[in-house]
C-alpha cells in the first residue's frame, strides 16, 4: 500500500472525477501508462484507500507522478483546473516535481 503524504489538496474520489483536469494534460497524452491506469480507473476509485499507483492524476494531491513515460515538454493544464483555483496553487507540472501546497 501506498501512503499519499498529507498536500493542501485533498486525494478523493470527487476530487479525481469532477474536478482534476490531469487526465485532459498534453504531458499524459501520448503515455501507455496512462492510459493503461485510465482503463482500471473505474475499479481503482472502489478501493479505500486509494492507491496513487493505479490513478492516473491528481498530482497537486498525491505528488510525482508513479508513470515513467510523460512527455515533459508539451504544456500543461494546471492553469484551467477547478483544483488549481480552488486551493490557490502556483506553477505546474505537479506530476514532474511533486505536490503542490
Amino acid at each position: 500500500m501506498t501512503e499519499v503524504t498529507q498536500s493542501l489538496v485533498p486525494f478523493t474520489v470527487e476530487n479525481i472525477t469532477q474536478k482534476c483536469q490531469c487526465g485532459q494534460c498534453p504531458v499524459q497524452g501520448s503515455s501507455s501508462c496512462v492510459a493503461g491506469l485510465a482503463g482500471g480507473l473505474e475499479q481503482a476509485l472502489q478501493k479505500n484507500p486509494l492507491q496513487k499507483e493505479e490513478v492516473p492524476g491528481e498530482y497537486c494531491a498525491q505528488g510525482t507522478a508513479s508513470c515513467g513515460d510523460l512527455n515533459f515538454s508539451e504544456g500543461c493544464v494546471c492553469g484551467n483546473c477547478d483544483l488549481f483555483s480552488e486551493y490557490e496553487l502556483s506553477g505546474g507540472y505537479f506530476c514532474k516535481n511533486g505536490a503542490a501546497g
